[in-house]
């Protein structure tokens, strides 16, 4: 497939990226969205960012940040100059490529949910005011939607454009390198992949082309997946050897040592997040289509969405009535609550009559079943009124061996602390 009768706008697009005369509309301002603002900017390009979102539009404009990976300097850096916050879609008509960051979470029958994806569609559509725009799609998409959903959808506006799809290898809380990391780009047509190249290349050191933007879909469903099962299969594992009193963590460093073929992965609380939970059932509702039963994925989905409930009738033995959860979101130095695990373990605690209260350093206040609770330090005297105290989540500054001079029974499903009669792990 070709995109015929572009040819001018392909070179006036690619001066325009060389020379920084370009505006680029980023719909979608969560972790995927600013982190790639951000990179845009630093290399010198103008940015529309574009969120339903009037919280996130207004802490922008202020200069402030909303992720803990990106500081408010940044931010106070470019407001104004090179960054243009807007919740208002009449504005993405100005921008000469837009590339989509929106959400594609799961309904309540586990199958993806477009509707971001189709907003997203028709705001640009109805911006497409000439031939020879870009558009990227970074969301994670269902194998196929490039192709079978967006590109027809699009094409309805009359309009000639370049649709990539490039899905987002961001791992917030990381600290790695994004712009490192190398970068799978995919095209509707043969122009789209060379325009989609040539533009992400000004930002990303390696770029990986591939031949459909299908291929490119299953990469990003492959990867998540791979890490769903791989999880979900060392937290039934960990079960196991907890019933016959042998130490996971101590398997898994042995196991660590063979040269090839092992890649260690840790049992926890299972996985949260926006991704990983989330995308390998893609896979499921795709296998549907074709009459395929994904059972990997449906089986390590049920042991993921079990792991609260393990943890819960293996502590409550030691629960008169307070209960401290130290760190509720769903990783380790991130403020995302995304299907938290640790706090999908809270909501059962307080189903079932605890009184539970919760510190993190990342979230002041949450509200939960119909209750507003606030962040409490763990200070001495605070740690003492709790009958039982859990490792919600590894964040870095959490008082691990602080704990242990509390003589309190304290849940520990990373394997941070030393064994003793207090510490309940696998």
């Amino acid at each position: 497939m070709k995109t015929k009768g572009l040819e001018v706008n392909f070179s006036e697009l690619k001066d325009k990226i060389k020379d920084r005369e370009i505006l680029i509309s980023v719909i979608g301002l969560g972790y995927v969205g600013l982190t790639i603002s951000e990179l845009l900017l630093n290399k010198g390009f103008k940015v529309l960012g574009y969120d339903v979102s009037t919280e996130r539009i207004n802490y922008l404009k202020k200069g402030k940040s909303y992720l803990v990976d990106i500081d408010d300097d940044v931010i106070k850096k470019y407001i104004g100059k090179q960054f243009f916050p807007t919740n208002s879609v009449k504005d993405l008509v100005k921008s000469d490529v837009y590339i989509v960051s929106v959400p594609t979470p799961l309904n309540e029958g586990d199958k993806p949910e477009l509707k971001f994806i189709l907003k997203a569609i028709r705001d640009i559509r109805k911006s497409l005011d000439k031939d020879g725009k870009l558009i990227i799609f970074e969301s994670t998409l269902p194998p196929g939607t490039t192709q079978e959903l967006i590109y027809p959808k699009l094409k309805k506006g009359g309009k000639k454009f370049y649709l990539c799809f490039s899905p987002e290898r961001i791992n917030p809380g990381s600290h790695y390198p994004v712009n490192t990391i190398p970068k799978i780009m995919s095209g509707i047509d043969e122009e789209s992949l060379a325009i989609g190249i040539y533009f992400y290349s000004s930002i990303f050191e390696k770029i990986i082309p591939v031949s459909s933007t299908k291929v490119a879909e299953y990469i990003k469903i492959l990867e998540n997946s791979y890490r769903f099962i791989n999880i979900s299969f060392i937290n039934e594992f960990a079960k196991l050897t907890s019933l016959d009193n042998v130490d996971i963590f101590e398997v898994i460093e042995g196991a660590k040592t063979k040269p090839y073929g092992f890649t260690p992965f840790y049992p926890n609380w299972g996985v949260g997040g926006d991704c990983i939970p989330t995308v390998p059932m893609f896979l499921v509702d795709r296998g549907e289509k074709y009459g395929l039963r994904v059972s990997s994925i449906e089986y390590s989905d049920l042991i993921n969405k079990s792991m609260p409930h393990y943890w819960f009738n293996k502590v409550k033995k030691y629960i008169k009535k307070n209960v401290l959860i130290l760190g509720i979101t769903y990783k380790k130095d991130v403020n995302d609550l995304r299907n938290s695990q640790p706090l999908k373990f809270m909501e059962l605690l307080i189903d079932n009559g605890v009184d539970a209260s919760y510190y993190d350093p990342f979230i002041e206040m949450i509200e939960i079943k119909g209750k507003k609770l606030k962040s409490i330090k763990p200070t001495k005297n605070n740690l003492k009124k709790f009958d039982l105290i859990v490792i919600g989540t590894d964040h870095s500054d959490i008082p691990y061996y602080d704990l242990l001079n509390l003589k309190k029974y304290i849940l520990d499903p990373f394997g941070r602390l030393p064994k003793s009669k207090y510490i309940i792990s696998f």
